[in-house]
């Protein structure tokens, strides 16, 4: 029969430490690989240095505790609390955000004022309480970051959330085991113990982790190039391939509810004259800022697409068409105030739309044709204006459409 109170206690600690300073040695190279291929990928190069800088001190802290040396420890030890925060700074490089080095400062400052402050406990303790607490604390901080970014639906995010997780729960019994010291060995610990949890778990940490977070970065790269395939590169507006597929979902789904689906097709006025007169990349430049007003005048839920040249559709779910032929208006007065003149080049800039709503037994084709006839329709009547169906009752003596809902005012649309 096993006695599991031997085994229990016939672990070398100083072995592990070899052990997990081997695995995070290891790591780092992986890490530091991944790197070189991806090198946009910053974050990989924060955890390499982490894991690498962890080895080294795990080295430093072995040899510490078999002199014993406790300089050694101490030095080792600040090393070690610097190391969560690397892995924090990482998982905030991970979502695109500047690192915060008083914090940094704050987890050293704190491993320095436990390192002073006068309790009865031997230096390796100390160090162990100070470091547990950083590591509990900066490894919490991370794991909040990566699953409170939700831009992207990453499959392999939460597997990483649950690796950093375990190991911030882990310290976080190390320090409460280092609170009940009654002056047990630190080196040969018990498997059922916190710290003999650790030494294993370290371990794990190390290989699982740098594996997972290289999969995670290459799944946010390709999702990355897939997103990047889907949109016009010039305006950043989505692409003519994608606004079909997409605008098919969403009529099928606004089919399928019963509820309205409209679409607004524009037009940039003489713009050829634009490109002729002032070059191809003014054209660029107008083209680029017609996108941006279209982006700040429509809801997150609209899709809003490049038709082709001079031409951008606008597909509304959820929206009658009073409420887009606002939407278009709106659109129009805005770009057309802001390009009397631009970038200091008098270019009196305007765009003109068509209106329509999806009707019973229309399908997508159909919608998108009579867009296009009704665009052409405000085109032929003047140019800078927006047209609809003909209930509306159009004033085109300015040159600026009215319609039968008077001037523009806001309509509730759902959200």
């Amino acid at each position: 029969m096993i006695n599991l109170e031997v085994i229990g206690t016939a672990l070398d600690g100083r072995t592990f430490m070899v052990s997990n300073a081997f695995a995070s040695a290891l790591a780092s190279m992986c890490l530091l690989i991944a790197w070189s291929q991806m090198k946009h990928a910053s974050e990989l190069l924060w955890w390499a240095f982490a894991n690498m800088f962890g080895s080294i001190t795990l080295i430093g802290l072995t040899l510490g505790l078999m002199v014993p040396s406790d300089t050694l420890i101490l030095i080792s030890d600040g090393g070690r609390a610097l190391l969560p925060a690397m892995f924090w700074i990482g998982a905030r490089r991970f979502n695109n955000l500047p690192i915060s080095w008083f914090a940094v400062s704050a987890g050293l400052g704190f491993w320095a004022l436990m390192m002073v402050v006068p309790v009865e406990w031997p230096v390796p303790l100390k160090g162990l309480f100070a470091v547990a607490i950083c590591w509990a604390v900066f490894m919490s901080l991370a794991v909040y970051e990566l699953w409170s970014s939700t831009n992207e639906d990453l499959a392999l995010r939460k597997p990483l959330v649950v690796v950093f997780g375990v190991h911030a729960a882990v310290y976080v019994g190390v320090a409460v085991e280092c609170l009940d010291y009654d002056g047990q060995s630190l080196v040969d610990v018990s498997i059922f113990s916190w710290l003999g949890i650790l030494h294993i778990e370290d371990m794990f940490f190390a290989m699982c982790g740098a594996v997972v977070s290289i999969l995670l970065r290459k799944e946010q790269s390709e999702q990355e190039q897939t997103d990047a395939s889907k949109i016009d590169v010039l305006t950043g507006a989505v692409n003519r391939n994608h606004l079909f597929t997409e605008a098919e979902r969403l009529f099928n789904s606004c089919q399928g509810r019963n509820v309205p689906f409209s679409m607004i097709m524009f037009d940039l006025d003489h713009f050829k004259t634009v490109n002729d007169t002032q070059g191809h990349l003014m054209g660029d430049r107008v083209l680029r800022s017609f996108s941006d007003t279209v982006k700040a005048g429509i809801r997150s839920n609209d899709l809003f697409g490049r038709y082709g040249g001079e031409e951008f559709n606008v597909f509304l779910p959820d929206t009658p068409l009073e409420a887009a032929y606002i939407v278009a208006e709106r659109i129009r007065m805005n770009f057309a105030e802001n390009h009397v003149s631009f970038e200091g080049i008098p270019l009196q800039a305007t765009v003109s739309a068509g209106v329509v709503s999806a009707k019973p037994g229309m399908d997508l084709t159909d919608l998108i044709a009579l867009a296009d006839r009704t665009m052409y329709r405000a085109k032929n009547n003047g140019r800078n204006r927006v047209e609809c169906d003909p209930k509306f009752n159009f004033d085109n003596k300015d040159g600026r459409s009215r319609g039968a809902l008077g001037s523009v005012v806001p309509f509730a649309r759902s959200s």
